[in-house]
């Protein structure tokens, strides 16, 4: 009975048959990148893994090709780990059982990882190979694309040094798309809408938002904010319609945004109380530190008059130190926040420190996580605020959470 083992060519074949012995479904990349960085050692090749967990191999240039542009061939190292409700398999532990059906190489009972195995494999064999004339290469294979991109995006400025990418995920054989159009991220139905880092609104909403764009993002949103919310001592079913977006950069060490967001009908339907929220915010990252700070005014009317009791601007600024990572048991994070907003820059803020019914909020937060258990994550935090609207309000709060992610 045929393998995979003695299809054409066998010089791809054997190393994909080699992915599917090591599991690799996203989020679990650890054996497979201590197997691909062994693969490029072994070879005698500069080999190592970034920052964001992409495995970065390097193939010096053949002798007289050294002038010749560098080339990147990028493939991803995870796969979709999927199987039949009849079939027992753990994607975390099992290799993948192949067999050939006519033309097709397939896997008995789950998903082969053929997307983006055999990329893999065909960069594996142009590293292995010594029959061909190349310049400089550089294998970049990233980690958990099926379920972000995460490796993609978290690739730093000057760690590839290539001037031609390839890149061996595609699906139609015999095709090649020379430069990409990009694409977008829609989130539509409802969701939980984060606007201006949480500063303006992080809660429950029907709509739907747009992105696109990697290290310079352009979005938009539109829709109904849905949870109940008080404003001024009035409760309401409603955070009101809204629209605007935002531009957001990110440049490695350093990151900006602005954006504008605009409610309307702010408690219930046809209430007339509208507010228009525009922000600024940059930070930056030292070290294990990020600090990061917003600047945000609002324009507060209702039935079109401005409401001006209330202060219509304000700061905030956030430092923090490491992180507590879901994936990463024992990982911890520190972090500190200031806040001086006025209660026209707010619907409903993502601190969970006293807000005051929308009045205007100064104080500040402290507070720090830790990963307890794989995706499990406690936070702990004491906020000391007051109303910028009632100086005498005042109010302090232990906050306690434990986030589990699935």
């Amino acid at each position: 009975m045929s393998t995979i083992l003695s299809l054409a060519p066998q010089n791809v074949w054997k190393h994909f048959y080699s992915l599917t012995q090591i599991p690799r479904p996203s989020g679990h990349m650890e054996k497979i990148t201590a197997f691909l960085l062994g693969f490029g050692k072994e070879l005698g090749l500069e080999s190592f893994v970034d920052e964001a967990g992409n495995v970065i191999i390097r193939k010096p240039a053949t002798p007289g090709m050294e002038n010749r542009k560098g080339v990147i061939l990028q493939a991803h190292m995870d796969m979709v780990p999927q199987k039949n409700n009849d079939t027992v398999h753990d994607f975390e532990k099992d290799p993948i059982e192949t067999y050939i059906d006519g033309d097709w190489v397939k896997a008995k009972g789950t998903t082969l990882g053929a997307d983006n195995g055999l990329g893999v494999a065909a960069i594996m064999a142009v590293l292995e190979a010594k029959d061909l004339k190349h310049g400089p290469l550089e294998a970049l294979i990233t980690k958990d694309e099926e379920t972000g991109m995460y490796g993609a995006f978290g690739l730093k400025p000057g760690t590839v040094n290539g001037e031609i990418l390839l890149n061996l995920d595609s699906e139609d054989e015999g095709e090649l798309y020379i430069g990409c159009a990009g694409g977008m991220d829609v989130t539509a139905g409802r969701y939980n809408a984060f606007f201006a880092d949480g500063n303006i609104y992080d809660n429950r909403a029907d709509g739907v938002e747009v992105s696109y764009g990697d290290k310079i993002k352009i979005i938009g949103a539109a829709g109904k904010a849905t949870d109940d919310l008080d404003k001024l001592g009035v409760s309401g079913t409603t955070g009101g319609s809204y629209a605007g977006g935002a531009v957001v950069a990110d440049f490695g060490k350093f990151n900006a945004s602005a954006g504008y967001y605009n409610f309307k009908d702010i408690l219930a339907k046809n209430s007339k109380l509208d507010n228009a929220i525009w922000f600024v915010g940059a930070g930056t990252e030292f070290g294990d530190f990020a600090l990061n700070a917003m600047y945000l005014k609002g324009d507060m009317s209702y039935h079109d008059v401005d409401l001006d009791g209330l202060d219509d601007d304000g700061w905030t600024v956030g430092l923090t130190f490491k992180g507590a990572e879901a994936a990463k048991k024992g990982s911890w994070g520190l972090f500190a926040n200031y806040y001086d907003l006025g209660g026209q820059t707010y619907i409903a803020h993502t601190t969970d420190a006293n807000t005051f019914d929308g009045q205007g909020f100064k104080g500040y937060g402290v507070g720090a996580n830790y990963t307890v258990a794989k995706n499990m994550v406690l936070t702990a935090a004491y906020y000391d605020t007051k109303s910028k609207f009632d100086t005498s309000d005042k109010d302090k709060i232990m906050w306690t959470d434990l986030t589990i992610t699935f």
